[in-house]
């Protein structure tokens, strides 16, 4: 009995030191990182629960998507889509006071049913005016 309870001892101590070197003891750069990887993995999965969690409600882009907006052409992505990939190649992130900003730099990958026509324009837009995250 007291093996096992220097036993659990020792397990709850290191789920405890692993939360605190993972969640707490991480600098905003390192957060904000986090974010975006759970981001990315939420549009692989096409969860929009899970995106819209982590989409700041002051969200706009330069091609005039605000977060509802975004949120609106993601559900219509993620019905017409499948076999979703993103690999984050870049990330500049720039800490302003209480702001940040974010430059990222990515890899897309999907089936899309039916082509790419119906995104085409918003693909050139983003293309053209590389999208700024606030």
């Amino acid at each position: 009995m007291k093996h096992l309870m220097l036993g659990l001892g020792i397990l709850i101590l290191g789920l405890v030191l692993w939360f605190v070197f993972s969640y707490v003891l991480i600098s905003e750069e390192q957060r904000i990182y986090q974010i975006m990887h759970k981001g990315a993995r939420s549009v692989e999965k096409g969860s929009l629960f899970s995106i819209s969690q982590v989409i700041s409600p002051q969200y706009s882009d330069a091609s005039g998507l605000d977060r509802d907006g975004l949120l609106g052409v993601l559900r219509d992505f993620f019905s017409k889509s499948s076999n979703r990939k993103i690999i984050i190649t870049d990330c500049q992130i720039t800490l302003e006071g209480k702001a940040a900003s974010a430059d990222i730099t990515f890899q897309f990958q999907s089936d899309i049913k039916g082509g790419i026509a119906p995104y085409a324009d918003w693909i050139v837009e983003t293309t053209a005016n590389p999208v700024t995250y606030r």
